[in-house]
């Protein structure tokens, strides 16, 4: 779920969610909305509804400028009897992504939409891409 403006990766994350889809089989108990941010008001956007297995919001901003840190990602919140993750977040250097080809930004997408959800016992990844304004 893009929670940022920059939408000029929007595709290379499909892309990324698509593989990661095709690749983690299985389903998780869906969480209805708590009214909580699943975010936890780590990126400027929040989503508080639904959530069908996982979801993963991200945004494009400044980090610390070219050449420096290209993204990262982790849980926020996860189920406690499976430890697996509820919601994960992300945030890249759009400075560096500036620079990027679009093969690239979706190897480095890739990889970090990995690291959102790092308990992968039996995970079918469900991102939400709707634009939070």
């Amino acid at each position: 779920m893009n929670t940022g403006t920059n939408t000029n990766f929007d595709a290379a994350f499909a892309s990324a969610k698509a593989r990661w889809e095709s690749i983690i089989i299985g389903d998780l108990i869906d969480f209805d909305p708590y009214g909580v941010d699943w975010f936890g008001g780590q990126l400027s956007g929040s989503y508080s509804g639904a959530v069908d297995d996982v979801v993963i919001g991200y945004e494009m901003k400044y980090i610390d400028g070219i050449n420096g840190v290209l993204g990262s990602a982790g849980p926020y919140y996860r189920r406690t009897e499976s430890n697996s993750t509820i919601s994960g977040v992300m945030s890249f250097d759009q400075d560096d992504f500036s620079n990027m080809s679009a093969a690239d930004a979706e190897i480095i997408i890739l990889h970090e939409m990995g690291k959102s959800p790092v308990a992968w016992k039996h995970l079918h990844i469900i991102l939400l891409f709707a634009y939070i304004h």
